[in-house]
């Protein structure tokens, strides 16, 4: 689902996107991609309704024939389900708890850098 709402937005079959320059995500589009990321670490189930392939190919036809209306009854039914700000996340309280405690750099603090422990017998 994460893939299918928000990444293969960012994804090109004819060249490869470095994300510098004119490719760069605008913040918005970083705060999402940031939280899902988050997201897909955390463990949660993903809490959303799904749309079906046949469901999404009906949607979208919808929308086209009704001007956007029926992609704004759609998101309208949705926002009902959570609250969007956070997508992928629920809600803000299951976006916080999964702030305090990131898989990525969970030692490194704000005064802190990351300095991997070395392996046994490095130099």
């Amino acid at each position: 689902e994460i893939y299918g709402q928000f990444l293969w937005l960012l994804y090109c079959d004819l060249r490869e996107h470095r994300l510098t320059g004119s490719d760069s995500l605008a913040p918005a589009q970083r705060d999402v991609a940031t939280r899902c990321v988050l997201f897909l670490k955390s463990g949660l189930p993903y809490p959303w309704p799904t749309l079906s392939r046949p469901m999404s190919a009906l949607l979208t036809l919808g929308n086209l024939l009704t001007l956007g209306l029926a992609g704004r009854i759609y998101f309208h039914r949705l926002s009902a389900a959570g609250d969007m700000t956070f997508w992928p996340f629920l809600s803000a309280s299951q976006y916080s708890a999964a702030l305090d405690s990131p898989v990525y750099l969970s030692g490194a603090g704000a005064n802190n850098s990351f300095k991997p422990t070395p392996l046994r017998g490095a130099a």
